[in-house]
């Protein structure tokens, strides 16, 4: 198996017979809709979410195709199971190779791109322009990311010369790149991909052949690579100016529905759910709907008001004892509460990795 096909067991065996092919599809592929982060992090997927963001239809339902002839799951109508053979060599590859524990989708989702994007282009600028090179092709098309990179430049060029940026640019990847030494990674898996003077940075298949690794995991694991590059430069911005700089204005926003952020400021001001649904003339179930959506979004929002801790103590412990996220078992296990309130306790305490 390939790792997409891994990855797809893995996300239909998390799911426990509980969710879609879609589901699956949306998941690793990253949309952004409240179903698919509910999803996500419901069943403990943000680390894996849109680790493959150009993945194709096509392709997935190639590999869902293959997993039903090798009998690993059983399709329906409505949902996806992974059979007995299916877990044990889900196991078994995972075994060989694992999920990077620095993996982590959700929160970096808008993030690592533009950090690698902006990272190589400036590496190669800096390599090529301190050897005299100033005719080489940029290994970044995308125009909003020359064009940051050129006032990127500007700004540390004012002050520091081009040797002393350089040195300092190198001084930093070496620090944070022996980080991966000491937790005994390889960083070659990064640094490989990087363009310098007459040197071209290879591509993700030729690495791949190098270190005997299928592309889609060797995917994955340069993804995590950046996500564990972030962690760092934001935990130790000093000691990082220059690889912080290029990420210190790209924090995650809380991005909310026009209608939810309506909801969110009434619940600012202390009002009801029923008053909230009278002054914007809606449903209630709606109102609710939206105060699900703020709790997914946002880890810091408090859901007390809403649904009592002695509640939500009950609601967590039918959880873990049922091992099940369907809304209707969990109901059976604790009779006095409603659904809005399970909704709730899902959605602000499911493991986010």
């Amino acid at each position: 198996m390939n790792f997409l096909t891994v990855m797809i067991l893995y996300c239909i065996s998390q799911f426990k017979g509980e969710r879609s092919i879609n589901a699956v599809f949306y998941l690793i592929q990253g949309k952004k809709s409240s179903q698919t982060i509910q999803d996500a992090i419901w069943y403990s997927l943000s680390h894996v979410f849109s680790i493959y963001p150009d993945l194709k239809k096509e392709q997935f339902q190639e590999q869902m195709k293959k997993l039903v002839r090798l009998q690993y799951i059983i399709l329906d109508k409505k949902t996806v199971q992974i059979t007995e053979l299916g877990e044990k060599n889900l196991r078994q590859s995972l075994e060989k190779y694992p999920i990077p524990a620095e993996l982590d989708g959700w929160t970096y989702k808008d993030i690592d791109q533009k950090f690698w994007q902006r990272l190589s282009l400036i590496v190669q600028i800096v390599s090529n322009l301190g050897n005299g090179d100033s005719k080489f092709m940029p290994v970044q098309r995308d125009f909003y990311t020359q064009k940051w990179v050129k006032q990127w430049l500007y700004t540390w060029n004012t002050k520091y010369n081009k040797q002393i940026l350089s040195k300092k640019l190198y001084h930093e990847l070496e620090q944070i790149l022996s980080q991966f030494e000491r937790k005994k990674k390889n960083p070659n898996l990064f640094v490989a991909r990087l363009s310098g003077y007459q040197q071209p940075g290879l591509t993700i298949s030729q690495i791949a052949n190098i270190y005997d690794m299928d592309e889609y995991y060797y995917l994955v694991v340069f993804r995590s690579i950046i996500h564990y590059m972030i962690t760092i430069i934001s935990e130790q911005p000093q000691k990082y100016p220059l690889l912080y700089s290029l990420i210190k204005n790209e924090k995650r926003e809380i991005v909310l529905t026009e209608s939810t952020r309506k909801t969110l400021h009434l619940i600012k001001m202390d009002k009801s759910i029923k008053e909230i649904a009278k002054i914007r003339k809606l449903k209630e179930s709606t109102i609710e709907d939206h105060i699900v959506e703020i709790t997914l979004m946002d880890p810091t929002f408090h859901i007390e008001r809403f649904v009592n801790p002695a509640i939500q103590e009950r609601i967590r412990t039918a959880i873990k004892k049922l091992n099940t996220r369907k809304l209707k078992r969990i109901k059976e296990e604790v009779s006095n509460a409603d659904y809005f309130a399970i909704r709730l306790v899902l959605s602000k305490w499911s493991d986010r990795k």
